[in-house]
């Protein structure tokens, strides 16, 4: 059996394969039976591939080959083979047709393969994206299984935290899967490790609130100084005030900790206000940009709106300003506690 495992959502990927192996493999035979290659190395041929899928299974009736990156490894494209084969049905023939000739290039050769492959034999091809033109996508669709691992959204995202959470016997408050949806997003490994980090906190038998989440998720405690970068891009000195005396007064970190901490988040959102503003300027979509930067798709849809606030140079006076302002902390020549309140007034009054 062979299988075509393709998309954005690798945590469930990954659960696919790990169950796949724990349904095929005795834990005996395992290491006897289970081969996993990576196409994108230098060293990988084709024959490392079709030697693994070709060997006899020892202790078990299966045997599973795992394969990261072959389309891309694999050459020559589907749209160049349909061209070459319009090519050749339009060349006139002359005398004898010739026989079928031997694969020969690694495309070739597992093409050839797929059709005959050994029935004791699991193979698995893993892709991030895939060309559905592609002749192997085709043959995998034919005689194997091809699945798509979509990003989970909304509801169903929901769904799978609330499930994730009875599976890691985890109790959670019915607010805490959309708060978490809201704010970690669909990224699976991080609230994977969000939910243990809550579940331990929370104590065994106990029930996870939203103010464990508010108090322990990063996510939710950058999303407070949000509002605080949004007073300062709308230049409301008022309302940007009373956030930073709110969230002062909130947190139980010291003064300094509090500051320091309030100063490296606005940093890191007006780095990356600069970075989205650039992307989006060159008509880039939400999700181009998340996946551009490794960014939360949230946060980019969250960010955005805010960029019409920002005059063309805006941003990178914001941000020159507050690189002076951490070089004279960090040498002595200011203190942080006072020049993040003044940060505050010169940003929103100046002209």
């Amino acid at each position: 059996m062979i299988y075509l495992f393709y998309g954005d959502d690798q945590f469930t990927l990954s659960e696919e394969i790990n169950k796949l192996k724990k349904e095929t493999l005795p834990p005996e035979a395992e290491d006897f039976n289970f081969a996993r290659l990576d196409a994108l190395k230098n060293t990988f041929t084709i024959d490392d591939l079709l030697q693994a899928a070709e060997a006899y299974p020892f202790l078990s009736d299966k045997r599973l080959v795992i394969v990261t990156g072959l389309l891309g490894r694999l050459g020559k494209s589907a749209l160049a083979e349909e061209r070459a084969a319009a090519r050749a049905a339009t060349r006139p023939a002359r005398g004898r047709a010739a026989a079928p000739s031997k694969p020969t290039t690694p495309r070739e050769r597992f093409l050839d393969f797929i059709p005959n492959q050994m029935p004791s034999t699991i193979l698995v091809i893993v892709e991030e994206k895939i060309d559905k033109r592609d002749a192997v996508f085709k043959a995998v669709e034919k005689l194997g299984a091809v699945r798509e691992f979509l990003p989970l959204e909304n509801w169903a995202l929901e769904k799978w935290i609330n499930d994730r959470a009875v599976k890691l016997d985890i109790t959670l408050d019915r607010a805490v899967a959309p708060l978490l949806r809201e704010f970690v997003g669909n990224n699976l490994y991080s609230l994977t490790n969000e939910l243990k980090k809550l579940g331990a906190y929370a104590g065994e038998g106990e029930t996870v609130t939203t103010q464990m989440v508010e108090l322990l998720t990063a996510e939710v405690q950058d999303s407070k100084i949000w509002d605080l970068t949004d007073a300062l891009a709308r230049r409301d000195y008022r309302q940007a005030m009373v956030q930073l005396a709110r969230q002062r007064n909130e947190s139980t970190l010291s003064r300094a900790g509090f500051t320091r901490k309030t100063f490296a988040i606005i940093c890191n959102q007006m780095y990356d206000l600069l970075r989205i503003s650039e992307l989006y300027n060159s008509r880039k979509t939400k999700n181009e940009i998340a996946q551009s930067l490794g960014m939360n798709p949230y946060r980019v849809e969250k960010t955005i709106p805010m960029l019409r606030n920002f005059q063309p140079g805006r941003l990178e006076k914001i941000y020159a300003r507050l690189t002076e302002a951490d070089y004279a902390d960090k040498s002595g020549k200011a203190d942080l506690n006072i020049q993040l309140d003044l940060l505050v007034a010169n940003i929103c009054l100046e002209k």
